[in-house]
């Protein structure tokens, strides 16, 4: 019995030894044991958006978004109306300076500030059409921008989705050049706080450039 009695206070001796070791360690009162030490970048810190990203929180996902912008001059994509004329502003049938294309072949002559609107005798759509975006151009630039992206935060392409808006005018942008601008929304993943710098990051679903309308 005494032999008993003996060895149940040794472990509980050894055990008392065991949390003040503990206590020490963490320089507090001892108040239980936790799964593992709560330092920057755990589950319990959540996650955050990268430098330059905002956050966005719908009750459901939390999304990081950042925007850029492309430009791109306009083109004539009709292959009737190959003809590129940059106007001047306050020209009459363009009275914002909207550069047009002619008729292909020369059978049309309009000059940057030739009355081509009511009255005239040009024809919308007949006699010229309004110079569009290059969607072609466009795509390109959004697809090489989304890379740059990908790369300034040190992933690859599956890291970030970009997505282009409509294209904007812009009245001679380039002397009296008109340009398209596109809107371009990134979005990256949220990354751990004591991840900020960034780093590779992986994706369920490879990138898809997608082309503008």
């Amino acid at each position: 019995m005494n032999l008993l009695k003996i060895q149940t206070l040794s472990r509980g001796i050894a055990a008392a030894f065991v949390v003040a070791g503990v206590a020490a360690a963490i320089g507090t009162p001892f108040t239980g044991f936790a799964a593992t030490p709560n330092v920057g970048g755990t589950p319990g810190d959540g996650m955050v958006c990268r430098s330059g990203y905002t956050p966005s929180f719908n009750g459901t996902s939390l999304k990081c978004s950042k925007t850029s912008k492309i430009n791109v001059k306009l083109v004539c994509a009709d292959p009737g109306f190959t003809d590129y004329v940059a106007r001047t502003a306050g020209s009459g049938g363009s009275p914002s300076g909207l550069d047009i294309c002619v008729r292909t072949g020369g059978q049309v002559t309009v000059g940057s500030s030739t009355n081509i609107g009511p009255g005239s005798n040009f024809t919308q759509g007949t006699d010229y059409v309004f110079a569009k975006a290059d969607t072609v151009k466009l795509a390109q630039k959004t697809t090489a921008r989304d890379l740059e992206e990908a790369t300034a935060i040190g992933g690859s392409a599956v890291d970030v989705e970009t997505e282009s808006g409509e294209p904007v005018t812009l009245f001679q942008f380039v002397g009296i050049i008109d340009h398209s601008q596109v809107t371009l929304t990134h979005f990256a993943f949220p990354i751990k706080t004591v991840g900020i710098a960034g780093g590779p990051l992986t994706s369920p679903t490879p990138f898809v450039p997608r082309s503008l309308p």
